[in-house]
C-alpha cells in the first residue's frame, strides 16, 4: 500500500518537476497495474485504459476521446484502437457511448470506465483480504524459542 504522503501534487512536483505536474496528472491506482495479469489485459490495453483515465477529469463527466488522438498518442492505427477498446467492452471493463451533434453529426464515443472501477475495487478488496491472512498468519506463526541450556554439570549425588 502507498504511503500517506502530504499532499498528491506537492509529492508528485517533487518527484517529477513542478513544470511536468502543472501540466497536468492522472491519478492511476495501482491495483490496475498490480492486476494486470488477473484483468487480463496486455501492455496496450493498459495504455489505452490508462489514456481514458488521464482524459477523466471528474467521476460525473465521462471521458471521450477521439480514437484518432488515442491512435496518434498510442503509435496505433484507429482501426487498432477500436479492436482494443472492442475486447476492452467485451470484458466489461469499459461500455462506449456514442455522442451526436445538434443535426445528428456523431463525435467522438464517450466511454463509460464504471465495470472496471467494479473490477478494480473486487481487486483492491481481494488483495485486503490476502494481506490480512498474511498477517494474521504471520503473527500467528510461533517461532520456536532458543531453549535455555544448562551449562552446568549436573552434581551427582554422594
Amino acid at each position: 500500500m502507498a504511503p500517506k504522503s502530504k499532499n498528491t501534487k506537492q509529492a508528485s512536483a517533487e518527484k517529477f518537476g513542478s513544470n511536468v505536474i502543472d501540466r497536468g496528472f492522472a491519478i492511476v491506482p495501482s491495483v490496475l497495474l498490480r492486476c494486470q495479469e488477473r484483468l487480463k489485459i496486455n501492455g496496450q490495453q493498459l495504455a489505452l485504459l490508462i489514456h481514458l483515465i488521464d482524459a477523466w477529469w471528474t467521476p460525473d463527466a465521462k471521458p471521450w476521446p477521439s480514437k484518432a488522438s488515442l491512435a496518434q498518442k498510442m503509435q496505433l492505427s484507429p482501426k487498432q484502437i477500436q479492436r482494443h477498446m472492442r475486447l476492452l467492452e467485451e470484458a466489461g471493463y469499459v461500455q462506449r457511448k456514442k455522442r451526436f451533434r445538434g443535426q445528428g453529426n456523431q463525435v467522438s464515443n464517450e466511454y463509460d470506465l464504471t465495470g472496471l472501477v467494479k473490477r478494480l475495487s473486487e481487486l483492491a478488496d481481494d488483495l485486503a483480504a490476502a494481506d490480512q491472512a498474511a498477517e494474521e498468519a504471520k503473527s500467528g506463526a510461533r517461532r520456536p524459542g532458543l531453549k535455555k541450556r544448562d551449562n552446568r554439570k549436573a552434581k551427582e549425588p554422594a
